[in-house]
């Protein structure tokens, strides 16, 4: 491990300090396991990075948990970040309701907070579990990934997978996600999160400097262009319609099987069946798959100016338990669209017809229309 506390109780590291001090505090000072409170040992040496251990004959819990030297780092490094502010951090403190140890605990405006910096891939059901201790004990949980989950790719894209979708927050009507950079002493903050399938997003980033920023920060409304994004979507649409995916997931062959009984193909959908919804990075199918199945499956059977009825579109929640609800999204750019209005004493009305394109040409031409349009109603 690479902090541990000193004799008078401060929490202490060896990051950067040279040889010969290294060697004074092997001959005059004592370390103990902020767990197990037991005497540590100072190691260090020229291929080896300055650090604490437990003696042999430990039985504490951390000797071979077996974290990674990123992961301390990371954790020591938001420890001094908050102490900084004044904030009175504990280290790996065991709740004994609930069997954990967060990696920080400590108190804001009397709501305790757990920051969880999860740089290992881990089950969604152990982030699922640890979330709920923490909510069962009245505790705010900050999950903060490190660098290494950050897949991005390019200015605005990046790939979200299970496990990250299952630490992502909604906070001031943006979903955002938290990555911490080590190397760079910065909290990345990703919001504006979009999504072009299940796994493929895009998102804007911003970075926290830790010298200069405070943790309140962190949950401040983010303002960012959606300028850049526009054309990303167009390109997004044009692949779709003109480049075979032959690599399908098993779901969307299955989506194709069922267009082609209907004597459909997959690449004319309508283009206003692949229309960005903010809670599509929440869902567990790709856009174009369930938004097709709605108009196909329900917006077809129902006439112009009569109710459109629907089931709801399955998504997972916000660690802060915000669910979104991806198909009255959907209606809401829709009726931008003119397509359906919302009667408030009878829900959804059809004003008119959604079909599918003639050839590619026809589609990819709505394609442009329809993203200028977005961008005119400023949405993505």
């Amino acid at each position: 491990m690479f902090y541990a506390f000193n004799e008078n109780g401060k929490l202490s590291s060896l990051f950067q300090e040279p040889a010969s001090v290294l060697q004074q505090l092997k001959k005059e000072s004592s370390f103990y396991c902020p767990t197990c409170k037991e005497l540590l040992i100072v190691k260090s040496g020229s291929s080896t990075t300055p650090h604490f251990a437990h003696f042999p004959s430990s039985t504490c819990e951390t000797k071979n948990r077996g974290e990674s030297e990123y992961h301390e780092s990371g954790k020591w490094l938001l420890y001094k970040w908050l102490s900084s502010q004044g904030f009175n951090v504990e280290v790996e403190k065991f709740l004994p309701g609930i069997q954990q140890r967060p990696d920080l605990l400590f108190e804001v405006n009397s709501k305790k907070v757990a920051v969880e910096l999860q740089c290992a891939t881990i089950p969604v059901s152990v982030i699922q579990k640890r979330t709920e201790g923490f909510r069962k004990e009245g505790i705010f949980p900050l999950w903060i990934l490190g660098k290494n989950q950050l897949k991005r790719k390019g200015e605005f894209n990046l790939i979200l997978d299970g496990l990250h979708k299952s630490l992502v927050y909604k906070i001031h009507g943006q979903y955002r996600m938290y990555f911490l950079d080590v190397n760079a002493k910065a909290i990345i903050e990703t919001h504006t999160l979009g999504s072009y399938s299940s796994s493929k997003h895009f998102a804007a980033f911003k970075n926290y400097r830790l010298h200069s920023s405070s943790f309140p920060q962190l949950f401040t409304p983010s303002v960012s262009s959606a300028e850049p994004l526009y054309p990303l979507w167009e390109q997004v649409l044009y692949r779709y319609r003109t480049i075979y995916r032959k690599h399908a997931s098993s779901r969307e062959k299955q989506w194709r099987q069922s267009l082609y009984l209907k004597s459909l193909h997959y690449s004319l959908i309508p283009s206003l069946c692949y229309l960005p919804v903010q809670g599509q990075v929440l869902a567990k199918v790709e856009p174009y798959i369930w938004q097709t199945r709605f108009i196909t499956d329900s917006f077809w059977h129902t006439k112009i100016g009569e109710v459109i009825t629907f089931t709801e579109i399955e998504t997972i929640s916000t660690v802060n338990e915000e669910s979104p609800n991806v198909l009255q999204e959907y209606m809401d750019v829709l009726e931008k669209f003119d397509i359906v209005t919302r009667m408030s004493d009878k829900g959804w009305i059809k004003l008119k017809e959604v079909s599918f394109h003639n050839n590619v040409h026809e589609a990819i031409s709505e394609d442009r229309w329809v993203v200028s349009k977005l961008k005119q109603f400023n949405i993505l």
